[in-house]
């Protein structure tokens, strides 16, 4: 094991004198400079060792110059934002916390094992807040860049809804460059709302928006319809297919519940540790459970099968393992003594099998029949088709064939009868096919609006991917569940993170860039903390909360309950 390096005690003394380049011109009139005095000596700590910094500070003899009477010397500094610790440590601290994603904690003790830095694992807290605010605004300046040599937007936004009573977080991106826009902590979210975000992102960009791709929500759905008419809007590919598939796969999981739970109740499973019994040939007797299990852990074994999003049902694969182990099982069966009492037990067994096989049966049917359907749809939606009508045809034989399903199951139903409802474990057959013929002919009219966009974009599932990386991020970087508070005042930093590229992340760049955004990107920081701590205070557990709850319950006022 390797020694720990020891930090240099002795620091190196450096006089930041005015740029010899500059020849003693100020760098705004090119008018002479004089000395105006000396700063005081500075204790930097950088990864190498500390250092004393003494800066010479010049003015500019021009009375119409900005920079006359203003102390100032334009050479780097050897700190960041006048801290304590050099531009070095901060890089450093970048890449440990945006590229490979350490937390505060980790990092801290890196820096101790590997370069013996002395710093406090708050100050490192400090730091990281600091290079995902700079890492963000450098993330957006690039954004602006790219979309400038753009001719359009095409636009795609979905909301994050965090843990508790929190603004949602929504993301607008634009599907051409793969960048974020803007972002938005949106306490209520109407078409109104959104109609805001929308022209705001206009005025930013100055960019015509062509097409519009989202989830389908309602309040997304009305702001298009009535404010933006003529533009394209693309509904979510994936979130079609996930609604028809969310209705089948509750469906067939009641078959493997039903099967399950008779696995479960078998006495094979249920009986008891210290229920004995005599085997032939042998002078004691042995625990029947712990005779039986190898079987029993076989049977659950079968159902351990789990659902594949849009390729695996473990309804029918229950269904049909346990339907094939019983042929088995029954072969098994019959070479076992007949009054012995484990072929007693066996035989039960196999009746409570065979019976729970033939309640599902019907189930099954309809299950698989309904997968099949489902993968036709699925298989065309994707399809790349080169005209959308064609497309659009081929789908509807489909959907009319479920129609003409569900009305020979159940005739007395009419389209008009169609309401949409949330997907049950008890919802018929018919039901989920008629549920599937209404949500084709409420997605059919934005399902291909991408035929006119010039990439072929169907679904902003990305986005929620994004989000989705968003959240495994602060997990791993909190070691917490519930990231509610995280997303609320960090979110938006992050989620810039999750669509930027490796040009992006030049640390030295960004942090040599630093000293005129970090006061105002702090600020912005300390202010979501702040909003984010105050509604913490009062809706997770604190006093307020109980006053809130008896207020509800007895109708008190608060100053009662003060009392």
């Amino acid at each position: 094991m390797f020694d720990s390096p020891e930090y240099p005690t002795k620091a190196i003394k450096i006089t930041q004198k005015y740029p010899e380049e500059l020849q003693g011109l100020c760098p705004l009139c090119k008018c002479p400079v004089e000395f105006e005095y000396n700063t005081a000596e500075k204790k930097i700590y950088q990864l190498t060792g500390p250092i004393i910094e003494r800066r010479h500070l010049v003015t500019c003899t021009n009375d119409d110059c900005k920079l006359y009477s203003v102390p100032f010397n334009p050479s780097p500094r050897f700190d960041y934002s006048h801290r304590s610790y050099g531009k070095d440590v901060l890089a450093k601290i970048g890449d440990y916390y945006i590229s490979e994603t350490y937390n505060p904690r980790q990092i801290h003790a890196i820096l101790k094992r590997e370069y013996a830095l002395p710093i406090s694992e708050s100050t490192v807290a400090r730091m990281c807040n600091d290079i995902l605010v700079l890492t963000s605004f450098h993330i957006d300046e690039n954004t602006a860049k790219i979309i400038k040599e753009q001719n359009f937007l095409l636009i795609a936004l979905d909301g994050q809804e965090p843990d508790g009573d929190r603004p949602a977080l929504w993301n607008f991106t634009d599907l051409i460059s793969g960048r974020v826009l803007i972002t938005k902590y949106l306490d209520q979210v109407d078409h109104l709302v959104l109609h805001k975000c929308v022209e705001e992102l206009k005025d930013i960009y100055e960019k015509p928006i062509i097409g519009f791709v989202s989830d389908k929500q309602g309040a997304i759905r009305k702001c298009f319809e009535v404010f933006y008419p003529d533009i394209p809007h693309q509904y979510c590919t994936f979130h079609f297919s996930t609604n028809l598939w969310n209705h089948l796969e509750k469906f067939a999981n009641n078959i493997h519940q039903k099967i399950q739970k008779t696995v479960k109740s078998l006495y094979i499973h249920t009986v008891s540790t210290k229920t004995q019994i005599s085997l032939p040939g042998e002078a004691d007797s042995v625990s029947l459970k712990k005779l039986l299990k190898p079987i029993d852990k076989e049977m659950l074994g079968l159902l351990r099968k789990k659902n594949e999003k849009f390729q695996q049902l473990k309804g029918i694969e229950a269904f049909e393992r346990m339907t094939n182990y019983l042929e088995g099982f029954k072969g098994f069966i019959k070479k076992i003594p007949v009054d012995d009492r484990i072929s007693k037990i066996m035989k039960k067994t196999a009746i409570k099998l065979e019976l729970v096989l033939e309640e599902t049966k019907k189930d099954y049917n309809c299950a698989t029949e309904g997968f099949k359907m489902f993968q036709e749809v699925h298989k065309l939606l994707w399809k790349d088709e080169s005209d959308s009508e064609i497309k659009i045809k081929q789908l509807n034989n489909v959907f009319n064939k479920m129609w003409i399903r569900s009305q020979e199951i159940h005739s007395n139903f009419s389209r008009t009868d169609c309401k949409s409802f949330l997907p049950k474990s008890d919802t018929p057959y018919w039901m989920i096919l008629a549920e599937w013929t209404r949500l084709w002919s409420s997605y059919k009219p934005g399902l291909f609006k991408y035929y006119t966009f010039p990439i072929g974009i169907k679904s902003n599932v990305e986005m929620e991917q994004k989000f989705s990386t968003e959240n495994r991020r602060f997990r791993s970087q909190s070691g917490r569940a519930h990231i509610g508070q995280m997303i609320e005042t960090r979110g938006e930093f992050v989620l810039r993170l999750q669509y930027s590229s490796l040009s992006d992340l030049n640390f030295e760049k960004i942090i040599a860039n630093s000293e005129t955004h970090l006061t105002a990107l702090r600020a912005h920081l300390q202010a979501l903390v702040t909003a984010s701590s105050k509604r913490w205070t009062f809706s997770e557990g604190s006093t307020m909360c109980y006053i809130q709850l008896l207020q509800r319950i007895y109708g008190l006022r608060v100053t009662e309950m003060m009392e």
